[in-house]
């Protein structure tokens, strides 16, 4: 194919949170198959202001598979046989990036672009470069914004029409040699050339591996290391009385791989958990999540980590759960 073009969803600020995902094909130049797929992200949290985007709800996705189960239908896509697109590349491939490691999965290995990058290369004087403004200024339909399928649609559309723009301007610019039979040859070559072609050699910058990706843990990465005022955490949802947090005592240490540290201490007392900020005899629960390497001993064992082990030897029951372990105790909070 000449490329796929995708789109995600996610339930909340979480990369990790997908709930919906976009996949369109283009082969020869033309939109073929495509697929949507409602996902249930791993634990049931929905941000109100992402319902108000997109418009899915925990409702929607109760019966839907969990990413892996999508991911069995979709990994083929993502072989390295096929260029991958998305606009604004670096969230979409972090999303995926983190559903997968959310899962343990293995990561796969393709080339991708962002249509955005491939906007500014053929429209540099344009300054807004948004999804909406560059459909806008291509002429290109677009459905209904910020459903997962009608975005990848759009992006496949926009980077057809960008394509065709780096075509026109790349024979504009061997038009302006002398030599003739140059001149030919090369617009020959240009006119001749497949999408891969065109998009590595005139912006082969763009062109990224999914292997050396920096995930963005965050849309705002810094926000995973920001203090958490847990006074002023106030229960936002029905308590989730099924969970193993109702009535707990709950201390996070570090920050996490797929959420904030706010918005999982926000969750953890919708589940009926008292988060608190630091360690005493009385605490249930120790989440240990990322720490950098000054904060942690030889052993690697942070801190509160080694509190609690203290607290354990003189009485206490402290479970001490790391971030593959908390997945599963949230997919059991509904």
């Amino acid at each position: 194919m000449d490329f796929i073009a995708i789109d995600f969803e996610t339930a909340n600020t979480f990369n990790g949170s997908a709930c919906s995902i976009g996949i369109v094909c283009v082969d020869g130049r033309m939109i073929g198959k495509e697929e949507y797929h409602l996902i249930k992200p791993p634990y049931g949290y929905f941000a109100k202001k992402n319902i108000e985007i997109h418009g899915i709800t925990p409702e929607m996705v109760k019966d839907s598979s969990e990413f892996p189960g999508v991911w069995r239908s979709i990994a083929r896509y993502f072989d390295g046989s096929s260029l991958v697109i998305a606009h604004n590349a670096q969230f979409d491939m972090s999303v995926l990036y983190q559903c997968l490691a959310a899962y343990n999965l293995p990561l796969p290995n393709f080339k991708y672009t962002c249509s955005k990058e491939l906007f500014k290369t053929a429209f540099p004087a344009v300054p807004n470069r948004s999804l909406v403004a560059c459909t806008q200024y291509l002429g290109v339909k677009m459905g209904r914004h910020h459903n997962a399928l009608d975005d990848a649609e759009a992006c496949a559309e926009i980077t057809l029409r960008i394509e065709k723009a780096i075509q026109k301007n790349s024979i504009k610019m061997w038009r302006g040699v002398k030599d003739w039979a140059v001149r030919r040859g090369e617009i020959k070559k240009i006119k001749e050339s497949s999408f891969s072609e065109i998009v590595g050699r005139y912006c082969s910058q763009s062109i990224k591996q999914f292997s050396e990706l920096y995930a963005e843990r965050h849309f705002g990465d810094s926000v995973n290391k920001d203090p958490v005022g847990y006074s002023e955490i106030t229960v936002t949802d029905d308590l989730r009385f099924g969970s193993p947090f109702v009535g707990k005592s709950v201390v996070l240490s570090g920050w996490f791989k797929c959420f904030s540290k706010r918005e999982l201490a926000q969750f953890l007392v919708n589940a009926g958990a008292t988060v608190k900020p630091s360690i005493s005899m009385k605490t249930d629960f120790l989440i240990v999540g990322q720490h950098e390497p000054g904060e942690v001993d030889d052993s690697g064992q942070c801190f509160k980590e080694r509190k609690a082990i203290e607290y354990n030897g003189k009485g206490s029951n402290i479970l001490i759960v790391h971030e593959p372990q908390l997945m599963r105790l949230l997919r059991k909070v509904q």
